[in-house]
This record gives structure tokens, sequence and C-alpha cells, in this order.
């Protein structure tokens, strides 16, 4: 074990034994730049899943461990068994009682490293907040519209549609299935695949969430969850649509000087979700009176 991750075993161990002996237990837990690799003392994760089971609102905010950047971190196996095992972990203890739920990551994933919360349910959901997660399925619109029987409440913060993506060398970490990628000619055998939603097809889906009655979609740089209490920059962002290539996720400006095509694809989508945007918020005005 590393001296960061003893060090860190130690302290959580302490947190949560100071938890344990209270007369009640915690109703919320919040996990800021928590490294994302597994807690290896089995002691410690047993005392954490323990905690877990009571909560009513959980808010994880992921950092990657040891290093800036996935692409360059010597610890990829320890961040790939975290992502795999984190729904499992974190998430099915706390499914009966569970009303508020924030996940977030300083860096992008949802596609990689995946994220795949299919088979994971929360009956009681009312809030569910999302930051840097990236869209490439319908199964993650269908997942969150799972909860539309209690959900009052959804916040996507800097959150980006990856509508084309060059298939990466760690397929584990993807989320995307080895049939969803197919041969372009002229690449030299690399495969690729394409998700066709736009925003303002997801904008529309939630206008059928009956119970909604706050939506945000923010793109502040930088923006930290826990830390500021609400982004400033309302409405579509600079990396509301990215690909993925080699070297990782692309924003926009970051697109190379043969596809500058895909930047006027991107304007005219934009178009059309800020309009779908307005219709949202618009329907949302209307519940609130009624």
């Amino acid at each position: 074990m590393s001296k960061t991750l003893e060090c860190r075993s130690v302290m959580i161990n302490e947190f949560m034994s100071a938890i344990a002996a209270l007369p009640e237990p915690p109703r919320e837990l919040i996990f800021q730049r928590f490294m994302d690799v597994n807690e290896p003392n089995p002691d410690v994760a047993e005392n954490i899943q323990n905690v877990l089971k009571n909560l009513r609102s959980l808010r994880l905010g992921l950092a990657h461990y040891g290093h800036k950047s996935l692409g360059s971190s010597p610890h990829k196996a320890e961040t790939q068994r975290f992502f795999s095992t984190m729904p499992s972990f974190w998430l099915k203890p706390t499914l009966q009682n569970l009303e508020k739920l924030s996940l977030g990551h300083l860096d992008f994933w949802g596609y990689y490293p995946k994220l795949d919360l299919r088979g994971v349910h929360f009956p009681q959901l009312r809030i569910l907040e999302l930051t840097r997660y990236t869209f490439v399925h319908d199964s993650q619109l269908d997942w969150i519209l799972s909860h539309r029987n209690t959900l009052t409440e959804l916040n996507l913060y800097e959150c980006a549609i990856v509508w084309n993506i060059k298939e990466t060398d760690n397929k584990e970490m993807a989320y995307l299935d080895l049939d969803s990628y197919t041969t372009r000619t002229g690449t030299r055998r690399s495969r690729y695949a394409t998700y066709d939603k736009r925003w303002h097809d997801y904008f529309k889906s939630f206008q059928d969430l009956p119970h909604l009655r706050r939506f945000q979609y923010a793109g502040d740089e930088g923006y930290t969850p826990f830390e500021e209490e609400e982004p400033t920059e309302l409405g579509m962002h600079q990396a509301s649509y990215m690909l993925y290539r080699s070297n990782g996720y692309e924003e926009p400006f970051l697109y190379r000087e043969d596809s500058g095509r895909d930047l006027n694809y991107v304007t005219q989508w934009i178009i059309e979700d800020e309009n779908g945007l307005e219709e949202l918020y618009a329907k949302l005005c209307i519940r609130a009176r009624s």
C-alpha cells in the first residue's frame, strides 16, 4: 500500500469510527476530491458501507489518484477497479433511503473511465447532480428517466455529449460495447463510434419527467460542486459537445484543422439546443405556477 493510501485509510477509519459513535447515524455524507481507487483496508471499507446504508444524501466528488490526468497516470489498474465496483460498493448500499445523489469528477468521465449505472435504481431519489459526466449511449439517458416517479430536481454541470468516439485501447474502462465501433475507410483500421442524440433531444425527454421542478444545465469552467454553491454560467457551453480521440476528450477548440466542418455541425446543434432548453424552462415555469 502506498503512503498516500495508507494515510487516507487512517483518516477515513478515524472519521468513520467517530460517525459510528454518534447517537444517530448521519443522513448526509460528502467526499470531495476523493481519490478514485478502492479502499485497500477491508475493515475501513466495511465501515464505509455501514454508514452508506443510512444515508439520505450522498455527494461524491472524485479525482484521479496520484496524477492530474488518467491518460498519464501510473495507477490505471487501480482506477479501473474503482469504477467497475463503484455502483456495487458506493451506491447499492444506499438504494432504499437515498433522496439526493451528487456524482462528479475533476476530469471528464462516463464514457472513459466508465460509470455504468444500469442495474442501479433509487426508488426515493428526488435530486440528481452530475458533474463532467459524458453521454455516449441512450442507456445513460434512460437511467435518468427511470427515476421519473420521484425526480424533482436535475442538475448537469459541465456535462457533455460525446458524439464521435475513437475506440480506446483499454476497452474495459470504456462504456460502449465492442460492436458499437466500425472501421472507417482510410483510417488504418482505427474503429469509431458515433452517437446521434443531441442536447435538444435530452431536454425534450426531460420535459416528460412529471415531477421535475428545477433543472440546471451549466458550463462554468472549473466549477467544483460542494465548494461553490451555484454555477454562474447557465446554458450551453464550450464543452457541450466533445470528441474522444487517442489523447482523450477533445473540446471544440481542440478539434483538428481538418475537421473544421465539425465546428459547423456543433454551431447548428447549439442553436437547436438553446431553443430546446428555453422550452424546458418554460414548461417548468408553468408547473411552478400551477
